[in-house]
């Protein structure tokens, strides 16, 4: 049995310090999961994996951290996937400069062409004294359907990036 867990707390209060004390303690363990610091907070997904006694010990586990820490923790139990059609995992990289936000047009350009977002990161920042401005960059890990031609996909994305001015990378993830 499996549950999802999403967390957002002040960063000083160290709520994963606490949560993965209570996953070891529940005899849990972690299959996947993503922390980051965004700004003075702490935001984490974990994908938590046990038996269904162990899982329900971690939920209250869970609530009574909450509570404690004054950090916002959601908790659900995900459905089994079965075996679906054949995917390739991709991963596409874009870089621009300026403040336009990119991340939409993009988005929609995937989900458009029914590809699978399983993850993306992104972050702007200020450049140095070379480049006045801003860059933004983000990186998205997409599953293609084995069905979808590559070639034509590839060039597609590419001349999507280049209309709205924005560096990409599409490479295969082995």
């Amino acid at each position: 049995m499996q549950l999802a867990i999403t967390l957002l707390g002040q960063e000083a209060a160290n709520p994963m310090t606490e949560i993965l004390s209570a996953i070891a303690d529940c005899h849990c363990k972690i299959v996947q999961s993503h922390v980051s610091t965004l700004a003075d907070l702490s935001a984490g997904h974990l994908l938590i994996e046990g038996n269904w006694n162990h899982i329900a010990k971690l939920e209250n586990s869970l609530d009574v951290i909450a509570k404690k820490l004054d950090v916002k923790i959601q908790k659900q139990r995900p459905q089994e996937i079965g075996e679906g059609e054949d995917q390739l995992p991709y991963c596409l990289e874009v870089i621009t400069q300026g403040e336009h936000d990119v991340i939409k047009p993009i988005v929609s350009f995937l989900i458009d062409r029914h590809l699978t977002i399983h993850e993306f990161s992104a972050s702007r920042y200020r450049t140095g004294y070379l480049l006045a401005g801003t860059v933004f960059t983000a990186k998205f890990i997409v599953f293609i359907p084995s069905g979808v031609r590559l070639l034509s996909f590839r060039e597609d994305f590419l001349d999507f990036c280049d209309h709205l001015g924005i560096d990409a990378l599409l490479d295969a993830v082995l």
